[in-house]
Parts: C-alpha cells; structure tokens; sequence
C-alpha cells in the first residue's frame, strides 16, 4: 500500500527525473498517481513511460503537457479506455509511442509462463505446499 510519506519522497524526486515509468499495480493508493500537479513538477525534456495500468496517469493532462512541450514525450502501453479510442489526441502526437498493451510479451511467451505457474501451483496444492503468486487482497495486487 503507498502510504503518504511515499508520495512525498516521490513528489521530491520528480524534478531531477528524465524519465518517469509507472510499472506499479493499480490500487487506491495509486490510481492517477501521476496528475497534472505532479507531471508540472518534472523538468522540461522529461518522458512519461507507462506499462502498467492506464488509470495511473491523469491522460488528458498528458496530452495537454506534450501538446505544450513542456514534456520531451511519452511512451504509452496502456490505456484508462483500450483500445484507445481513435479520437483521442495521442494519437496526433509525433512525441509519443503507443502500443496495444503488449510490454508483457518476451521471447517466452506469457502463456507458457502462466501455464508453468499453474501447473507447479497445482502441485504445490495437491502437496500441501503454499502457492506462488498469491494475491494480497488487503495491498490490492
């Protein structure tokens, strides 16, 4: 769970940051973590990098900050709404990668890793052992 003085420390770093990347799961403490406040905090040039979850960022104040140039560019794997609708100003920005949720993928395919994690938690299960990858549902992830 991100407590406060987290985003302190995170407030306090924000403008030394040449890139900043949300790879974090979306929970309470995290949704739009990334608001128009804090993106005014990087310095000009900075990238926003996101590959986690779209809601982590606030979109509009993005693209409205890339749009001004007061950030170099993005690179953006998700979405709040996915696909990205094609109205969507991103999409005429020559500063941004999108991508259709794919930073997942790697030269092993996420389904054979899926697969290898269900099949040793089943045996973990049927041995009594605890499992692997357990959710926290008091953290949210």
């Amino acid at each position: 769970m991100i407590e406060s003085s987290d985003l302190i420390g995170l407030d306090a770093e924000l403008p030394t940051a040449d890139v900043v990347m949300l790879a974090t799961p979306l929970t309470p403490g995290t949704d739009t973590i990334l608001t128009g406040a804090r993106m005014d905090c990087l310095p000009p040039g900075a990238i926003v990098v996101n590959v986690a979850r779209g809601a982590l960022l606030d979109e509009t104040a993005l693209t409205d900050r890339l749009e001004r140039g007061s950030l170099r560019g993005a690179v953006l794997d998700v979405f709040k709404e996915e696909p990205l609708p094609p109205t969507r100003r991103l999409w005429g920005l020559r500063q941004v990668l999108l991508t259709p949720h794919v930073a997942a993928i790697s030269p092993r395919r996420i389904w054979e890793r899926e697969l290898e994690l269900f099949l040793d938690n089943w045996a973990r299960s049927r041995r009594g052992e605890p499992l692997r990858n357990l959710v926290d549902k008091d953290a949210g992830y």
